[in-house]
């Protein structure tokens, strides 16, 4: 994947931060084919730090130098008892952190049914802005299939004829778009027929989903000003939303604790959840309707700009006597 296409394509397949320091991030765009490939672009603060390309051949690079403010390694390691390909960042140091420990950012996982290698399944885990996956049927290194499943799009059959029985294939199945306790994002392969056996079903990927967030008080129609709070379960998760009705992205306004909806009117706060290693969550909704007397309005707005009360006053309660 060339930078052009990169820069293109600003859908990253996973965004990953290390816990705690939300604001430097690896996106990485992943590639199947030729060969496996990994786009890696790092961020802190919203600025570049650098942008590689990394083939998953066992190569390794260098972040940054002895005189940058992110330094580390990523590497990339054929796991041939995992059927994957793992990009791997260790020796990270940043601002205020690091992790000095081999830590995985994304990966291509590969399976192949035990006794048939000429079939290859190779997938691409895609965490933003929903959980997908991207998958690729191989037949002795040709492409036969290419799809992406997601909610709106969960089973995709498939099959490949010989050339001279076109009506009799002789690899066939179903691939499966499935979401557990709405927690965790597999694809499976069911009911696969190739040259010699079978397989009811195959999990080919899986991935954790963040938490939808949960906004409080629940919506309806209020007369006084709304203090909003949103939380969220996953651990190391951060919560982005709006007060527009637009969706939010990692683009949007971070929350960083409980904010004020003060003028009347309808007003809805859309909120999503993005943890390190998981899926964007759901997006979480509440709309409110808000009738509030201009009193009200003007009390909201000096709470807010002076949140602290007056200091008592330091006098004296005795009376006073005239000499």
């Amino acid at each position: 994947m060339s930078k052009e296409q990169l820069q293109k394509d600003l859908r990253a397949d996973v965004i990953w931060s290390p816990l705690g320091n939300a604001d430097l991030v690896f996106s990485v765009w992943i590639a199947t084919a030729p060969m496996p490939a990994f786009s890696i672009a790092i961020t802190l603060a919203g600025h570049p730090v650098m942008e590689k390309t990394l083939i998953a051949a066992g190569r390794e690079i260098s972040i940054g130098n002895a005189n940058s403010p992110v330094q580390g390694k990523l590497n990339s390691v054929v796991s041939a008892d995992e059927g994957k390909v793992v990009l791997y960042v260790a020796g990270l140091k940043y601002p205020n952190g690091g992790v000095l420990n081999p830590t995985s950012v994304a990966f291509v996982p590969n399976w192949s049914p035990p006794d048939y290698p000429d079939l290859v399944f190779s997938v691409v885990m895609i965490t933003s802005p929903e959980p997908a996956f991207s998958a690729i049927i191989t037949y002795r290194g040709q492409p036969f299939l290419e799809a992406t499943l997601n909610a709106a799009n969960p089973s995709i059959p498939f099959s490949l004829s010989d050339e001279t029985r076109p009506a009799s294939p002789f690899i066939k199945g179903q691939l499966d778009y499935i979401v557990l306790n709405s927690a965790t994002a597999e694809l499976d392969v069911a009911d696969l027929q190739y040259p010699g056996g079978s397989v009811a079903s195959q999990i080919l990927a899986s991935m954790p989903i963040t938490a939808t967030p949960a906004i409080l008080p629940a919506s309806g129609s209020y007369t006084t000003a709304q203090t909003i709070t949103i939380t969220d379960q996953t651990t190391g998760a951060v919560v982005y939303y709006t007060t527009d009705g637009s969706m939010p992205t990692s683009a949007s306004t971070q929350y960083t604790g409980s904010f004020t909806l003060s003028t009347s009117g309808v007003i809805t706060v859309n909120a999503i959840a993005i943890a390190p290693g998981a899926a964007t969550s759901g997006p979480a909704t509440a709309t409110y309707t808000l009738t509030i007397p201009d009193s009200q309005v003007v009390a909201a707005v000096e709470a807010e700009e002076n949140p602290d009360p007056p200091a008592p006053s330091k006098q004296g309660r005795g009376r006073s006597t005239q000499p």
